[in-house]
């Protein structure tokens, strides 16, 4: 069923919009994937970053969308059957189960765009393996608050060992001014 030249304006128009509001985009052939492992995979996205969105793309419409976004450099790359999921925040997890998902259902993970920058399977890989941010932040408190206590602990063992000198040293004088 052709697509009316209005309807095609507005969905350039929304892959212009999303181009330009977002810097994450993995794009992964669903081809022989069925409907419900698709919404499966929509609902975890969705826990893990609410704000993901998950589309079918129509390959000429979104280079013309590209070419409007002025990223005609990342044209090359769309070819094929592709579903392509948006997001802004949690990358690393987005990308790990978008990866989980592959592995289960034989989809293919094809590449994935992040800040303009093209990122092959490998580097994908290896992104799914960064701890979230917020793990990071937890790790890192916790090593600072176990330095802190440390340096604590050992400025008050210093100050005792201050003070037991002072005492030594009065304790002496007062001998001295005894004898």
């Amino acid at each position: 069923m052709a697509i009316s030249k209005i309807k095609k304006q507005k969905i350039i128009s929304e892959y212009v919009n999303e181009l330009q509001n977002n810097n994450s985009f993995f794009f992964v052939d669903t081809r022989s994937v069925n409907i419900k492992s698709i919404n499966t995979l929509k609902n975890n996205l969705q826990k893990i970053a609410p704000n993901t969105k998950n589309k079918l793309l129509k390959n000429t419409l979104f280079k013309i969308a590209l070419t409007k976004a002025g990223k005609e450099s990342l044209i090359s790359q769309i070819e094929g059957y592709n579903a392509v999921i948006i997001t802004n925040d949690q990358q690393n997890l987005v990308a790990k189960e978008i990866l989980k998902f592959s592995e289960e259902t034989r989809s293919k993970l094809k590449f994935a765009i992040l800040n303009d920058n093209i990122y092959s399977i490998e580097d994908i890989k290896d992104l799914s393996t960064i701890n979230s941010r917020e793990a990071l932040m937890l790790s890192l408190i916790t090593d600072l608050n176990g330095n802190l206590t440390k340096l604590c602990l050992l400025l008050k063992m210093e100050t005792i060992n201050l003070i037991n000198v002072i005492k030594n040293l009065e304790e002496k004088n007062i001998k001295g001014v005894k004898s």
